[in-house]
């Protein structure tokens, strides 16, 4: 016998068939379940509510678990989970700050846009590519643009901004 399982994603949902119940485990409430109560997370069963549900295992530091919380373990959770280099979710407020965790859990890196200045990433520059000869080396640092009039650097609030200048126009 075939049995549907939906699990419930904000305004999305997900239909897994054929799937055992001990291959969902407590990820998605059999269809025909009826609640007639509130839910009660942490007691290892699925209910309306909870996206997961794993009782005395759901953490909120161990990595690909439940969190305490019956919601699934992501991107901006504070744990690093399978697929994330970091996780440090107080860092999202702000994007575009250096030397932190990225809002998509990854680290610093050279080409990102970000000006990360701090050891081990040492950024002089950077331009939001990896392209040499445009100012802002292959690795970050500031080098001088080998065709004519081609970039221009100015920092800017704490940033190093590469623009643009027009061909023949001299500096005033």
């Amino acid at each position: 016998m075939k049995h549907v399982y939906v699990c419930f994603f904000a305004f999305t949902f997900l239909v897994l068939l054929s799937q055992p119940a001990s291959a969902i485990k407590n990820r998605c409430l059999e269809f025909n379940t009826v609640q007639t109560s509130k839910y009660v997370c942490g007691n290892g069963i699925c209910e309306t509510g909870e996206q997961c549900d794993d009782g005395p295992d759901n953490s909120d530091n161990e990595p690909d678990k439940c969190r305490p919380d019956c919601r699934f373990y992501g991107c901006g959770d504070g744990v690093t989970d399978t697929g994330e280099e970091c996780d440090a979710y107080l860092t999202y407020r702000d994007p575009d700050r250096p030397n932190v965790c990225r809002n998509d859990c990854t680290l610093p890196r050279c080409g990102d846009g970000i000006v990360d200045d701090a050891a081990p990433y040492n950024e002089e520059c950077d331009d939001g590519n990896t392209l040499g000869g445009d100012g802002c080396s292959t690795h970050c640092k500031i080098s001088d643009a080998t065709q004519s009039g081609v970039k221009e650097i100015r920092p800017e609030g704490g940033r190093i901004m590469l623009r643009q200048k027009p061909l023949g126009r001299k500096d005033r």
